[in-house]
């Protein structure tokens, strides 16, 4: 019997088989047709706390079966306004990377830099390697609240404080210019 040394490819294939079920049963069970910013922001705002509390663990599960975090985002920014959405936003971002983070680890594992064959997956890589929580942090600011950013970064060898340290710091201007510019929208 091989060992899963033997087989690099095994947890990369589980993490992608994992993935497209998870989104196939969203699809077929009709759940994406549910999750809409409107639904959502009426739900946390009738829920109080226990609302919040949903929302953190709907936004972990929607990373992990690849929903855009920006739709988590609105939610947030429309049920408790634009400064408080965006700091609940932030914070649940972070949740929800962790989640998506530790999720890909465990079935994907990590990628070694010596056994890429691609150039540009190797430069990137190494610049996780040589500097991880900047490449985390640009990463963020390109991306913000993209799964498959997350994923990438699980399945590389950045630890995961650097990755949590990196996205902390890309997503915070983001969120804060984002808030702003959602608080003159809804002022308007």
């Amino acid at each position: 019997m091989k060992t899963a040394s033997k087989r690099p490819w095994l947890r990369p294939l589980i993490l992608v088989v994992s993935i497209v079920t998870a989104v196939v049963v969203v699809k077929m069970t009709g759940l994406d047709q549910h999750i809409d910013r409107d639904t959502l922001s009426t739900f946390l705002r009738e829920q109080g706390a226990v609302g919040l509390v949903v929302f953190l663990l709907a936004f972990s599960v929607g990373l992990i079966v690849q929903l855009p975090g920006l739709l988590f985002f609105a939610a947030a920014v429309l049920a408790y306004g634009a400064y408080t959405g965006g700091f609940i936003a932030f914070f649940g971002g972070l949740i929800a990377f962790t989640a998506s983070f530790f999720f890909a680890r465990a079935v994907g594992g990590k990628a070694a830099l010596d056994q890429l064959k691609h150039p540009w997956a190797k430069r990137a890589l190494s610049a996780v390697e040589s500097r991880p929580v900047r490449t985390v942090a640009l990463l963020r600011v390109l991306t913000l609240f993209s799964p498959p950013t997350t994923y990438a970064l699980a399945l590389s060898s950045v630890r995961y404080r650097d990755f949590l340290v990196g996205s902390a710091l890309g997503l915070l201007p983001v969120v804060v210019v984002f808030s702003a510019l959602s608080e003159c929208a809804l002022m308007s």
